[in-house]
């Protein structure tokens, strides 16, 4: 601090990190100014009060209390991803039903992120036929978000259907992967979301107990009429030799 006789011309702050001081010139008791300090460092920051005498002549003036240290730690880089099929997690379609896939890609880190690709193969059984952002290769999107500010998010609606039946529950799983936010492994996916769909159990097709009508049964039924009458005529034939022995 300065002598009550004398009065503030500047304050000069030095950040300790190489970088130019700033100078702030006013007379107030306070001064401020803001500063970037690089990443995953410590900093010892001070600030000199410089002013002047009443009775002349320059004073400068940097005490304990005018320093401090300043550790920077890496901001945290995060993403997620939530998958929906027609806005919940599980729904039954029926065969040949189209339905709608969304995924929503939100930066929930500290930085900007780049080149962030979102990747959603279809599942055994569903056949994916348009999405409104990325490309559809081989039954798989592939989309990749240039850019993805903090608190950014951006959605994709994909359209799929289920061609026959399929049993049970078919799981669908998309993934998101940003450099940034782990480089020690590029290549690993930063987060994953599924939503599932059923197909109704088709009904039991009814077994008919009757033949279905072919004509045969008329030409059975006629040959056996005729075995009838010829038998007997037989009979009649046979009692009338009879009769006249």
């Amino acid at each position: 601090a300065l002598p009550t006789n004398a009065t503030i011309s500047n304050y000069v702050f030095n950040f300790g990190d190489k970088t130019k001081d700033v100078t702030v010139s006013t007379n107030n008791a306070t001064a401020s100014t803001k500063h970037s300090f690089a990443a995953g460092s410590k900093w010892n920051a001070k600030v000199t009060v410089n002013g002047k005498n009443l009775g002349g002549g320059a004073l400068s003036s940097s005490t304990a209390a005018c320093a401090t240290s300043v550790t920077v730690t890496k901001p945290n880089p995060n993403i997620t991803i939530t998958k929906t099929v027609d806005g919940v997690k599980d729904k039954q379609v029926d065969v040949n039903q189209n339905f709608t896939y969304q995924l929503v890609i939100k930066n929930i880190g500290k930085i900007n992120l780049k080149n962030v690709v979102v990747t959603d193969p279809a599942p055994a059984g569903v056949t994916l036929l348009s999405t409104d952002k990325g490309t559809i290769v081989n039954n798989a999107l592939n989309y990749t978000i240039d850019s993805l500010n903090i608190g950014q998010s951006v959605t994709v609606n994909i359209t799929g259907v289920v061609k026959e039946y399929v049993a049970g529950s078919i799981v669908n799983t998309a993934c998101v992967n940003a450099p940034q936010v782990n480089p020690q492994q590029p290549n690993e996916q930063d987060a994953c979301d599924t939503a599932t769909v059923n197909v109704p159990t088709p009904p039991v097709t009814q077994v008919p107990t009757e033949l279905v009508h072919t004509g045969a049964g008329s030409t059975i039924g006629v040959f056996a009429a005729s075995a009838i009458v010829g038998m007997i005529g037989y009979r009649f034939v046979l009692a009338r030799r009879l009769n006249r022995n």
